[in-house]
């Protein structure tokens, strides 16, 4: 799920950025960025000066300030994978729930550049140039509750006041294409580098095979108060185990989907194959019509395909 909304408070966003996690994973993303050239992790001096509008270490080099009322800072996107996703990383082995992670992480960051696109499709800026975003993006793990919650933050800075006059028809738009982007991002990144399969419901998809009721279990607010990542951890499979499910049926889970993923894939290879093998047997049946190329056609097995076809 995607949200976007325009940031009232810049020292409000800075504080709760920095307190859902204590250190947060930060990347600076677009093409203003890297004119500004901002690398490495991102820094909330660095992202409090350009939502006031000036430069990173704090001059006033551009050509507005958004420390007058009627300038937004910037706009806040909130990225949230799917619960089930969530839940199956919490309780996934720390080898699966980093991949998991690191899908979760990659999807977001793709789809800041679509939202740079849609932001400045048709502006103009500084120097007879496009005008590009910059972005903070930062990957979070937990809710405000301690709950797992695979999240992104991509905060767009109002740095060159492309944003001052954006109405709620363009910030509906942008919400629509980079959901749109996110959500197909994630679920291609799960299902084509961990195997796991998902299947489509409203507005989004979900992990099959991972029951509703972990699922939803996780979302409930105040069941969780612990600090420390390995305490939140064990906490996260005790109460799960309790329901019936833990560690060792998401890994078994994460297992069975990697290993048909892992057949589909040798299915298919010997299946091109076999079609190559095909039409090669066609061509030279051409120069010689004795050739009999009946042995090396695709054959049919209802079984294999039917498996080749689910997964």
């Amino acid at each position: 799920m995607v949200t976007i909304s325009r940031i009232k408070s810049i020292d409000e966003l800075i504080h709760r950025l920095w307190n859902e996690t204590e250190y947060p994973i930060g990347v600076w993303m677009g093409r203003g960025a890297e004119a500004l050239e901002l690398s490495g992790g991102v820094e909330k001096t660095q992202l409090r000066n350009l939502l006031r509008g000036l430069s990173p270490d704090g001059r006033p080099t551009f050509a507005h300030s958004v420390d007058a009322p009627d300038v937004p800072p910037g706009l806040e996107i909130a990225l949230n994978a799917p619960k089930s996703v969530s839940a199956l990383w919490a309780l996934a082995s720390e080898r699966q729930a980093n991949e998991i992670q690191a899908c979760a992480q990659g999807a977001a960051e793709t789809a800041s550049v679509h939202a740079e696109r849609a932001l400045y499709w048709d502006a103009t800026g500084l120097l007879g140039q496009r005008k590009a975003a910059v972005f903070a993006v930062i990957h979070e793990q937990v809710s405000q509750d301690q709950n797992p919650n695979l999240h992104s933050h991509v905060v767009a800075c109002n740095f060159d006041g492309r944003m001052d006059e954006m109405n709620d028809g363009t910030i509906a738009r942008v919400r629509h294409h980079v959901d749109f982007v996110y959500q197909r991002q994630l679920r291609h990144r799960l299902e084509q580098n961990l195997g796991i399969v998902t299947e489509s419901e409203e507005n989004g998809f979900r992990v099959r095979g991972m029951p509703r009721n972990i699922s939803n279990l996780f979302s409930q607010s105040g069941q969780l108060t612990l600090g420390l990542p390995h305490e939140l951890f064990q906490s996260w499979r005790d109460m799960a185990e309790k329901a019936g499910w833990g560690e060792k049926e998401a890994g078994k889970l994460l297992e069975l989907r990697n290993e048909q993923k892992q057949f589909t894939e040798k299915f298919d290879f010997k299946r091109r194959q076999a079609a190559v093998a095909h039409i090669l047997s066609r061509r030279f049946s051409q120069l010689d019509d004795s050739h009999d190329h009946d042995d090396v056609s695709p054959k049919s097995d209802s079984r294999t395909q039917s498996q080749g076809h689910t997964y």
